[in-house]
């Protein structure tokens, strides 16, 4: 049977967890829990072939994610498993990168013993202040110029404070480089003017 919303959402499960799949799209289907919760779900190899790895990954819940929108993502993902990526790895690695304020404990912990307590503290001040607010859940490898131009401007009514932050921005996304979390010579400060 083709999976649609309406027949995802009457699907009866028999007390433990199954899958039932579509019949149009190999691996595309629908994941009914134990508890009562319904996904969209699509199953592939790496690399294709019977002797490669096997995953599953799930697309979003039944109800707000549309079956026309979970069989385009499964086509999506199944046409990048069969050019050997490998989806489900690529999502949890993003997952897991690092953010601007894991970033910055790393600098705060392996740096900052390196300088003065004074310039410490004003480092620790200029983050917690105004770096870390706007900034700090975002992902490092995603920061770019325009970000921090734009914290630049939005502090511009104290350009020695704004100044400091991107000096300190600098350094970080320097060490942020040194330490792999960054390509070599991304620092997204490079480009970035000082106020007089």
């Amino acid at each position: 049977m083709k999976l649609t919303d309406a027949r995802a959402r009457n699907l009866e499960r028999d007390g433990r967890r199954q899958i039932v799949y579509d019949d149009q799209l190999p691996g595309f289907g629908v994941r009914l829990a134990a508890g009562g919760s319904k996904s969209w779900i699509v199953r592939y190899r790496v690399g294709g072939g019977r002797g490669s790895t096997e995953r599953q990954m799930t697309l979003g819940k039944i109800g707000i994610l549309k079956a026309t929108d979970a069989r385009e993502m499964a086509r999506g993902v199944l046409s990048a498993a069969r050019k050997g990526s490998d989806p489900l790895a690529e999502k949890r690695e993003r997952r897991d990168a690092p953010t601007v304020d894991s970033l910055f404990d790393r600098y705060f912990e392996e740096h900052a013993p390196l300088k003065r307590a004074r310039s410490v503290e004003e480092d620790r001040r200029n983050f917690n202040n105004h770096i870390s607010p706007r900034l700090g859940r975002r992902k490092v490898a995603d920061i770019e110029m325009d970000d921090f131009a734009r914290l630049h401007r939005q502090m511009h009514y104290k350009p020695f404070a704004a100044n400091r932050v991107l000096a300190l921005l600098s350094k970080a996304f320097n060490l942020a480089e040194k330490w792999r979390m960054r390509p070599l010579n991304s620092n997204p400060t490079r480009h970035i003017a000082k106020y007089p």
